[in-house]
This record gives C-alpha cells, sequence and structure tokens, in this order.
C-alpha cells in the first residue's frame, strides 16, 4: 500500500500523478478540504485539518488512524508529519523553490519560525534531509541540492502524466473539474504565474499589483495569461482577460496542454521547471525587492540558473 499525505492541489495532483503512474492500491490522506471521489484506483481518507487542534490530534494519533505496514510507502511534502513515527518506507516530494537550497540559504529566506527552526541545529532535518527518509523526489533534473545525491530522484510531471492511460487522466481531469482543451494558449502567449508573496514577505497586496503591472507593461496585453497561486485571492482580471483558475495547479494545467506559452515569467515559482526547453523563462527573483523592504535573495539556485 501507499500511501499520500496531501494539504493542497499541487500535491493532490502529484500524488494522483505518482500513484496511478505506479498502479499499486494507494490511498490519499486527504487533509486539503477538497472534494476528492473515490474511485476503485485509490481510496480517499478525509481528515480534517482546520484548526490547530485538528493538526495536533493528526501528528499525534496517526497511528491510530492509519495502518501502516513497514512494507508500505508514505509520500509526504512536508518535514513536519507523523509518518517519521511510523514504520514504513518514507519519501519525501519536493515542494518549491525552497527545497533547491543548501541549509545555508535556506535561512536567509526564512520567516521567524523558520529560522528558529534552523537555529535550534535542527536544520540536517529540513527538506527531506533526515535519515527517515527513503528517498527525494525532484521535478527539475539534477538540480538538486549536493547533500542530498545520494536519495534524490528525478521525477518528470509530464512524461508520468504522458505515461498515464486516458482513463486514469480522465479521473485527474475530472477531480480538477477541467476537460481536454479547457485551457488553451494563443500562439505567443506569455504567461504570468504570480505568487502570494504579500503573505510571506513585506509588501502590501498594493504592492505587489503595482509590480506585476509594471514587469506586465512591456508585453502585448492580448497575449497575456495570468496563472495565480492557489493561495491568493488577489483579483488580476484588470491585469489580463486570460485567467486561469487559480485551484487548478499549474503542473496540470502544463502537463495536459498539446500547445506551451511562449514566455513564461515568475518570480521564484518552480511550477515553472515543467516548461524548461520548452517556453523561455523569465524569472526575477529579486525584481521584487525594488518594492519590498524584506531584501533577500530569490535569484535561482546556480544549479537551476544553469538551466535557464
Amino acid at each position: 500500500m501507499r500511501y499520500f499525505e496531501v494539504t493542497n492541489v499541487r500535491e493532490l495532483f502529484l500524488s494522483l500523478l505518482i500513484g496511478l503512474g505506479l498502479k499499486d492500491e494507494f490511498t490519499i490522506l486527504n487533509l486539503s478540504g477538497i472534494s476528492i471521489f473515490k474511485t476503485e484506483r485509490f481510496n480517499v481518507l478525509n481528515i480534517k485539518n482546520t484548526s490547530f487542534l485538528d493538526k495536533l490530534s493528526y501528528q499525534f494519533y496517526a497511528k491510530e488512524k492509519i495502518n501502516v505496514d513497514p512494507n508500505d510507502y508514505f509520500y509526504v511534502f512536508h518535514d513536519i508529519t507523523p509518518c517519521l513515527s511510523l514504520r514504513c518506507n518514507r519519501i519525501f516530494v519536493e515542494h518549491g523553490y525552497i527545497n533547491y537550497l543548501m541549509n545555508d540559504e535556506i535561512i536567509n529566506i526564512s520567516s521567524f519560525k523558520a529560522r528558529l527552526y534552523y537555529k535550534l541545529k535542527l536544520n540536517s532535518l529540513a527538506s527531506g534531509r533526515s535519515n527517515k527518509f527513503n528517498k527525494v523526489l525532484f521535478t527539475l533534473e539534477n538540480c538538486w541540492p549536493k547533500d542530498l545525491n545520494e536519495k534524490a530522484e528525478f521525477f518528470d510531471i509530464i512524461s508520468n502524466w504522458n505515461l498515464l492511460s486516458e482513463s486514469d487522466r480522465n479521473i485527474t481531469r475530472k477531480i480538477f473539474n477541467i476537460n481536454v482543451g479547457d485551457h488553451v494558449f494563443s500562439d505567443g502567449a506569455i504567461l504570468l504565474i504570480t505568487q502570494p508573496i504579500e503573505i510571506y514577505d513585506a509588501i502590501s497586496v498594493e504592492m505587489k499589483m503595482e509590480m506585476y503591472k509594471e514587469i506586465l507593461s512591456q508585453y502585448d496585453s492580448s497575449l497575456i495569461y495570468i496563472k495565480a497561486h492557489p493561495k491568493e485571492t488577489s483579483d488580476y482580471s484588470g491585469l489580463s482577460d486570460f485567467i486561469l483558475p487559480n485551484n487548478i495547479p499549474m503542473e496540470l494545467l502544463i502537463a495536459d496542454s498539446k500547445y506551451y506559452p511562449k514566455t513564461v515569467i515568475t518570480l521564484f515559482s518552480t511550477a515553472v521547471f515543467s516548461l524548461f526547453g520548452k517556453s523561455e523563462i523569465k524569472w526575477l527573483g529579486n525584481y521584487k525587492n525594488k518594492f519590498s523592504d524584506l531584501n533577500v535573495d530569490f535569484n535561482p539556485p546556480d544549479l537551476v540558473k544553469e538551466k535557464l
């Protein structure tokens, strides 16, 4: 049995992609609140995860809720997980920019809570570095931190999507409520992938919108598409006529498309990794520092920079 711990739409898509592709029996531990229908291909265990007490309950009582065997596999996207106390094979799946950094780089971009975590000398456990994880999956090849070389493995999203049966692809589309060809990019399309930087950084929503408006001002407005991050509530309709739904992971829209944007713009979203070699990538990294009081380095890690 394989278990996938899911807290958001990206994690759900990758879990489906891995699980359906392996064709083994698997269970989705659904902490996301997303409505997921059960099929003969997988099970769903809905776990309440809205309040602090819910989260605490899951962390401490997972053994009672999940019947894991030592031969089972447990896939997670975060370091803090009850699977560390379970006897099983554990696999960490990268969940963004921070997982491509070395420890000394991570502390420079982390929140106060995360910096405290690292100051307590727990940094050797971050991003799947704990020896309790057997493997770490990355969605960009050969760009992982060198201290993870021994257990790092590349997971090609587009190739694995194409290997799925049409039936399994339709199951995935149905869960995210999309159809084939729903979101097709026009010839010469410019795609902006936004991020909820107001949540983490010293920047207001107004400044964020001003920043994106300035970035897009150099492009033909009739070619601009915007894909907002699932955590965002900002209204981008004033910047483009083509707003992609933010409750669908960008990775799915890319994998399920026959056509790719000509140019993709982002600050530091790893959703662009699937488009390396297919689109022109504009990684703006520190562009936001002119709008923010928080001057931290969001330029691509060196190994990623070589692929841009």
